[in-house]
This record gives structure tokens, sequence and C-alpha cells, in this order.
């Protein structure tokens, strides 16, 4: 099956938007790699996940 990138794009949002790091996670490779600001990066979907977690605790009022 393929997708469009403004399909991938849409579920992607959909997956921050549901708060759920789980479905955050769920967008990168087993060992994938999301480096934000320059800062460290965080490996594996665990550590994506971990990485979702607490934005989404920083941001919730």
């Amino acid at each position: 099956m393929s997708y469009s990138i403004e399909q991938i794009a849409a579920d992607y949002t959909a997956a921050w938007n549901s708060k759920s790091p789980e479905a955050v996670a769920s967008f990168y490779a087993k060992d994938g790699v999301i480096v934000i600001n320059r800062g460290e990066p965080w490996a594996g979907q665990d550590r994506v996940a971990e990485m979702a977690a607490g934005f989404y605790s920083d941001v919730s009022i």
C-alpha cells in the first residue's frame, strides 16, 4: 500500500494530537531517532514515546 506525503503528515499530526506517546512512537522505526533543537538524540521507539510523554506533561494545562 502506498501513502502520499500529505497522508503521512496528516496521520503523524493526528498521532501527536491524540496525546498518545505510543501513537507518536509508532511512526518511528524500532531503532529510529529524533533530535529536538540540536539536543541529545532520543533513540528507539521506547525513548521516542518517553520524549512524547514528557512533552505532553510539560505542555498540559
